[in-house]
Formats: structure tokens, C-alpha cells, sequence
């Protein structure tokens, strides 16, 4: 398997494979390493930016270099480590901070993390880098539902025992004045320069890792209180969120099989709904399936090179359920059908190219083509 594959699955830090600088200063050993990705995207027609990613019929061809993003870590000691990363956006029109964050190390399976870090919910949020996923754009489940990039001011803890890992943090919440009816909570996460909220949040995250190949998880995030005072806009409303959200993937003799189940409950949405102008669900749900097979790793296994030909299916509502006297709009229930190639010169870039095919509940039928190029370092 790749060597990106390890990481995916966590069983290696990204940081672990990056090159590393290594010099004496004071008499202890400080190491620096320096890692990255980026991506390319054609779509045709584009991906809108905020809202439902469906295609929009008659919509433009677009070519957008997504992303690119160089990240650093610092090793102060043996038990202090610092990790950063910035992120370049659409040929680095916007700049983001993805993570910031200081572990200290207690034991093997105690660390203790502190800044802004990406919150653990789902299988991609914190493993997001282009070689992870096969498909030109991330899966609309992991994007929208669980919306990926998604961080915060946190402090907790992560680590690993008896095969099971952790990440549990008290972290900045979600801005209900930004919720929509199509796009849901996406439009709630805001930059830690904005990230003030009327109530804190709790992220975490469980995978057990106990089987070669399998890695199944579940995440949580509980958001008491979304009433962001600060924004703007003051709500007669007392929103709170909750998010469940579970995962499985089989890796075994060149397949890789994968499937995510999310739902998010969100507390006083009439109210919400009637401040805010949207019909907001009361209950957002989605949830995907995806086979994957490596063509090449399995019938040249010494080799550097591999293909992947995957199918995906996507089922996903931002109005699952409605509050009383707010109608849903079919609209936003959609069912996705994504299909595609990518294929592995090296284990860290990949060409991609790839098919959407979208039905809503209108019987509105809608088609995508993308192609992508990736790489990591």
C-alpha cells in the first residue's frame, strides 16, 4: 500500500515522513521538518463555494488551484512539540490558518494539546490532504454535513491505547447566525480572528485500530449554546447543536472499502429559523458508501506507481427534518453518484478524474466532470 495509506489510517504522523533539519543549540537536539500539498481542480461546471455544492445547471468551467498548503513542526524536546500549518487558497487569494498547536507529551498513551487544531470529527477533517481521497473534490458528505475544513481554539487531550485512539477537546463553537437551508451548519465555522462564542463546545473522536486494515471510528461534537453575541446579529433564540457521527474502512488485498453515517440535531430551529429568514432543519443527516480497488499496487506490487478506480455513493439532507410550520425544500436532499480514476506516478501525487452524477428531490438531474492533480510532501 502507498505510504499515504499509513498516515490515513494513522498509524504514522504526517510529520513522521517529512524530511528533517537537525542542529545543536544549547546542548539539545532540535529538529525542524517542513511538509505540504496542493491541488489543482478543472470542474465542469464549478463547485459553489458556500451553500449546496450541487452543480448549477449552465453553470461556468472552472479552473481553480484549490489549495496549497505548507505546514511545519518543531520539536523543542523529547515530550514538546509544536505543529503549524497555513493554507493557501484559490492561488492564494485566501490565506487560512488550518492548525496551531503545542503537544506535551505525559506517557504513550497521555498527550496534552493546546491552540487551534482541527476538530476530530469524522475520518477526513484532520486528514484532509488530496492523496487520502480519490475523487477530484472531498466526499459532499465530509464537506458539507461535516464541514470540512472545520477548526477551533481548543485545549484537550489525544493519544492511544490497546488499540483504541482519542482525541477529546474543549474548543470554540459553531456561529448559529451563519446556518442556512442549504448549506446547514457550514456557514457557522468561523476564523479564530471571529471565533468568540456564547458557549464553548466538545469535540472527540474514537477509532479503534486493533485490526491491520480496519480502522472503525465514531465522533461527537455538543455545542450547548450556538448564540454568538458578537456577530452582528443578536438571535431571540437559544440554538445548540449536536453532532453524531460513525465510520468504517477495510483495506485488504488492493480493496479499500469505506462507508460514513452523520447526523446533526439542532435545538430551538423554529426560532432560529424565524430570526435568521432560513428554514433551518431540525435534523440534518447523510451518510456514503465507497469501493476502491488498486489495479496496479496489486498486480505490480514493487512498483512505485498505482491506479485506482473507485465508485461513490453520497445520500445527504440538510432538512431531514423540519420544525413545525417550516416546510423543507427538496432541493436540498440529494443523491450523489461519483465514479473516477486516479492514478499514482509516485505514492505522493496523484491525477484524477472523475464523473458526479446528481438527483435531488425534485427528480432534478444534474452532472459534474472533474479533473484534479495532487500531490504532498
Amino acid at each position: 500500500m502507498i505510504a499515504a495509506t499509513a498516515i490515513a489510517l494513522g498509524a504514522v504522523p504526517a510529520t513522521a515522513l517529512a524530511g528533517e533539519v537537525e542542529e545543536m543549540e544549547g546542548g539539545a537536539r532540535q529538529k525542524f521538518s517542513l511538509e505540504g500539498y496542493g491541488e489543482l481542480h478543472f470542474n465542469i461546471p464549478k463547485v459553489p463555494e458556500t451553500g449546496s455544492p450541487a452543480p448549477i445547471q449552465g453553470g461556468p468551467a472552472t479552473a481553480d488551484f484549490h489549495r496549497m498548503a505548507l505546514g511545519f513542526s518543531y520539536q523543542y524536546t523529547d515530550r514538546i512539540s509544536l505543529h503549524a500549518e497555513l493554507d493557501f487558497e484559490h492561488a492564494a487569494q485566501d490565506i487560512e490558518l488550518e492548525f496551531a498547536y503545542i503537544d506535551f507529551m505525559v506517557n504513550a498513551w497521555l498527550t496534552v494539546r493546546g491552540g487551534a487544531v482541527l476538530l476530530p470529527i469524522g475520518s477526513l477533517n484532520e486528514y484532509l490532504e488530496p492523496l487520502f481521497f480519490y475523487s477530484v473534490e472531498r466526499p459532499y458528505v465530509q464537506t458539507l454535513l461535516i464541514p470540512t475544513t472545520w477548526g477551533g481554539a481548543a485545549a484537550g487531550f489525544s493519544g492511544e491505547c490497546q488499540g483504541v485512539r482519542y482525541r477529546m477537546y474543549l474548543t470554540s463553537g459553531l456561529d448559529a447566525t451563519g446556518f442556512t437551508a442549504a448549506g446547514g451548519i457550514q456557514g457557522g465555522v468561523r476564523q479564530l480572528d471571529q471565533a468568540a462564542s456564547a458557549g464553548l463546545a466538545y469535540a472527540g473522536r474514537l477509532e479503534y485500530v486493533g485490526v491491520p486494515g480496519i480502522v472503525v471510528g465514531a465522533s461527537a461534537f455538543i455545542q450547548p449554546q450556538a448564540n454568538q453575541r458578537d456577530s452582528g446579529t443578536v438571535l431571540n433564540a437559544n440554538p445548540g447543536v449536536r453532532l453524531f457521527e460513525g465510520d468504517i474502512r477495510i483495506r485488504k488485498d488492493g480493496f479499500d472499502l469505506q462507508g460514513t453515517i452523520v447526523q446533526t440535531r439542532i435545538k430551538d430551529a423554529a426560532t432560529l429559523s424565524a430570526n435568521l429568514g432560513e428554514n433551518i432543519g431540525t435534523i440534518e443527516f447523510g451518510w456514503y458508501v465507497e469501493g476502491a480497488y488498486h489495479l496496479l499496487n496489486v498486480l505490480s506490487p514493487d512498483s512505485d506507481q498505482d491506479l485506482v478506480i473507485f465508485v461513490r455513493y453520497e445520500q445527504f439532507d440538510t432538512q431531514a427534518q423540519m420544525p413545525t410550520g417550516y416546510p423543507a425544500d427538496p432541493a436540498n436532499n440529494h443523491d450523489v453518484i461519483t465514479g473516477g480514476l486516479s492514478y499514482m506516478p509516485i505514492s505522493d501525487i496523484a491525477i484524477k478524474l472523475d464523473y458526479e452524477d446528481w438527483t435531488d428531490g425534485l427528480s432534478d438531474h444534474e452532472h459534474r466532470t472533474n479533473l484534479g492533480l495532487a500531490y504532498m510532501f
